[in-house]
């Protein structure tokens, strides 16, 4: 969902989760490498969670893609929200939290100042379909995309 408010300019990721915890939310490679290079060109992306178990709603930032899909260790632990609210939801807040977020700042080629990536992230943005490779050796099961007709 795009969205313009107060002349800032945002794009909304929905999801819901039904899972009791949120060890990953489930995006698919081609949705990690757009938020992640929009981001890293100082575009606002934020992916909001309803978690119905916990009556949460929650806001990943797209910078973080890669983490919050699991793709970027073995971690099994809850991916900690960037913002979050109970019921009743906080509906102001999240328009707050959103117009608040800076854009990362970049250089006079668009490039972060954060180009030190490591490797495996650098071949995510390279290659979206990589990602899938990863969540495999994880035993994750993902669909392939037939575009390589």
């Amino acid at each position: 969902m795009h969205g313009v408010k107060n002349g800032v300019s945002f794009w909304v990721e929905l999801k819901l989760h039904r899972l009791k915890s949120l060890k990953s939310i489930k995006l698919s490679p081609h949705q990690i490498a757009w938020q992640t290079r929009y981001c890293r060109n100082g575009g606002i992306v934020k992916n909001l969670v309803a978690h119905p178990s916990s009556s949460t709603l929650n806001i990943f930032c797209g910078s973080r893609a890669i983490e919050i899909a699991g793709a970027d260790s073995e971690s099994q632990s809850p991916c900690s929200p960037d913002w979050s609210s109970t019921m009743p939801y906080d509906w102001h807040g999240v328009i707050d939290y959103i117009l608040s977020s800076s854009p990362t700042r970049t250089n006079d080629k668009g490039l972060s100042s954060s180009q030190n990536l490591p490797l495996k992230e650098r071949e995510i943005l390279a290659n979206p379909r990589s990602l899938s490779l990863v969540k495999t050796q994880r035993s994750l099961r993902m669909k392939e995309d037939d575009n390589d007709k």
